[in-house]
């Protein structure tokens, strides 16, 4: 049973109205708590402008140039022998050419890879609010107590997982 009155009353009024405008199984709630992700990490999205990744990512961007950047793939090569080739299986094929087409059409249209990483950047993180928005409404749904919704909601508001 609900409290009636008092400082607990309130909390408790708070939260049911979180559980339910955030935390419901219904689309609306679902991006309402995706908007709420966005509107937190959104410093981070800021800071870590155009975006965060690491040296790695800058090969998997070149071999998307047409105009032929190598990588190097001597470690599988025959001994003795050098071998190069445009595409590296290194990293899956889709997320090269993905990466590489945001920066490769940025580069194009601005001449700069910043714009097109960010808004990669930003499709990301706004993918991933939607992912942990409809986590969290789930399992609402399936019965989890509201505290430890609220409280697993609040820890990634605060705790962004990129950077």
């Amino acid at each position: 049973p609900a409290p009636q009155a008092g400082p607990r009353a309130v909390a408790f009024r708070l939260a049911a109205t979180v559980d339910r405008l955030v935390f419901s199984w219904r689309f609306r709630a679902v991006v309402f708590a995706a908007l709420i992700l966005m509107l937190c990490w959104s410093f981070w999205i800021v800071a870590f402008y155009p975006g965060s990744m690491i040296y790695d990512t800058y090969y998997q961007i070149t071999q998307f140039y047409p105009r032929g950047d190598e990588v190097r793939a001597e470690l599988w090569a025959v001994p003795g022998r050098r071998a190069y080739a445009q595409f590296s299986d290194h990293h899956p094929i889709f997320d090269t050419l993905l990466y590489g087409w945001f920066a490769y059409t940025s580069d194009q249209l601005t001449g700069s890879w910043n714009a097109g990483i960010f808004i990669f950047s930003v499709l990301q993180a706004l993918g991933t609010a939607i992912a942990f928005s409809v986590a969290f409404a789930y399992l609402r749904h399936i019965g989890a107590p509201r505290g430890l919704t609220i409280g697993l909601f609040a820890t990634v508001c605060v705790v962004p997982v990129f950077g």
